[in-house]
């Protein structure tokens, strides 16, 4: 088993998240505005998921997301 570096941890660390995060995209709901698909997206300011359109910037269209906060 190889170790990872302290270099290599943030960029491991990302791709789990975007796996994770890619796995919940694919059931993804529509949007309630334009009934794109929505994506999870992370709040910059709590760091909270939410869904987000696909159609950004045209639709500002989001829903709440009711899982679990990925840190």
């Amino acid at each position: 088993i190889r170790r990872i570096t302290e270099q290599q941890a943030p960029i491991v660390a990302r791709l789990h998240r975007d796996r994770v995060l890619g796995d919940e995209n694919r059931n993804a709901p529509k949007c309630p505005r334009c009934r794109a698909a929505l994506q999870l997206r992370r709040n910059r300011t709590d760091h909270t998921l939410f869904w987000g359109c696909t159609a950004y910037p045209r639709c500002r269209g989001t829903m709440s997301y009711a899982g679990e906060r990925l840190d």
